[in-house]
């Protein structure tokens, strides 16, 4: 994952008809995966390590309020899944103090069923949540370059949400369990 300026492909239409272009200014990516497909499912669970993998999804969605879902999947051998786009987390796009004050109680659940994934990953990714401390997640924070249009009292109630959805979170994670 790198920080790259998007000045140079500012104006580029990312989908194509859509009228959205890619405005000038930060954003965070990662190396492409090819050949990909966009997908809304959390399928194929059986192939590659999505047993696994797809714990990992359901632990990120619901810690940091992950709405409109989309992965990429790995076209071929593997099936593997990536997260990405995660302009709708936090209670977002438009969230705010207000929206995440309101939602740090509010179960995040993929509407995707849970049906075969492994145990033991939940149960570690359950205690990874328990294990993450309040300074780390201002560490993280403490990142963003400072040119974002986010203020400190915003960036305090960003930690906070995470800070007190972690419990409950591995609450929910252990739940899965069938």
């Amino acid at each position: 994952m790198e920080l790259v300026c998007l000045d140079a492909i500012a104006g580029w239409e990312f989908r194509r008809g859509s009228g959205r272009v890619l405005e000038a200014g930060w954003a965070h990516g990662s190396a492409a995966v090819d050949p990909a497909l966009e997908t809304r499912l959390l399928d194929h669970r059986s192939e590659d390590d999505n047993r696994r993998r797809h714990c990992g999804i359901y632990a990120l969605c619901d810690w940091l309020a992950g709405a409109d879902l989309q992965w990429l999947r790995a076209v071929g051998e593997s099936d593997a899944y990536f997260s990405h786009d995660h302009g709708f987390y936090l209670t977002g796009p438009q969230w705010s103090i207000s929206t995440l004050e309101a939602g740090r109680d509010q179960p995040y659940g993929l509407s995707v069923p849970p049906d075969r994934l492994d145990p033991m990953e939940l149960e570690r990714c359950a205690r990874a949540l328990e294990s993450v401390t309040r300074d780390q997640i201002e560490e993280v924070l403490s990142k963003l370059p400072a040119a974002w249009p986010v203020d400190n009292d915003e960036l305090e109630a960003v930690a906070t949400f995470a800070d007190l959805r972690r419990l409950p979170v591995a609450t929910r994670l252990r739940a899965l369990v069938s």
